[in-house]
Formats: structure tokens, C-alpha cells, sequence
């Protein structure tokens, strides 16, 4: 008889718990939709790439040259030797 009355005693401090484990999920999750629509995806990890967090410079495609020899070549050279090539018009 008191193992009976102790299951229905746990069964009720499980319910609690999970309870309170959902409404903590919840507000997580809440926290997060927020900071997603305040700085969308900026410094996040998308597999193996990061999204930047400035402004990236986007050439429409009025904007764009006929030719490559009307482009501009500027490199970002670091310490180590890989260079990125960035094309401007």
C-alpha cells in the first residue's frame, strides 16, 4: 500500500518537473526567435560556412561589366599565404 502512494506521489513530482522543463524549452525557444529577427543569421554557423556579420557588397547584374577586363582586382591578402580575389568594376 505505500509503495502505491508513493508512485502516485512521483507520478505528481514528474508531471511538475516536466512542466517546468517544457515552459523553460519554451522560453528558450522564445529568446532565440527574437534574437533571430533582431540580427537574423549574422555570426551563426551554417554547416560548415559562417554567416558574416557586416554587409556584404552585392553587384546587380545592371551593375556588372560586359567584360572581365573592365574589372578592378583587389586582393585580401593575410599573413598566411592564401589571398582572396574580389572583383569590382
Amino acid at each position: 500500500m505505500a509503495s502505491i502512494n508513493e508512485a502516485k506521489a512521483l507520478r505528481k513530482a514528474t508531471a511538475q518537473t516536466m512542466s517546468v522543463q517544457e515552459k523553460d524549452r519554451q522560453a528558450k525557444l522564445q529568446l532565440l526567435a527574437e534574437k533571430l529577427k533582431k540580427q537574423g543569421l549574422a555570426g551563426q554557423k551554417l554547416g560548415k560556412h559562417k554567416v558574416p556579420e557586416s554587409n556584404v557588397i552585392v553587384q546587380l547584374g545592371e551593375d556588372l561589366t560586359e567584360s572581365l577586363r573592365g574589372l578592378k582586382v583587389r586582393t585580401h591578402c593575410r599573413p598566411i599565404p592564401s589571398c582572396k580575389l574580389i572583383y569590382f568594376p
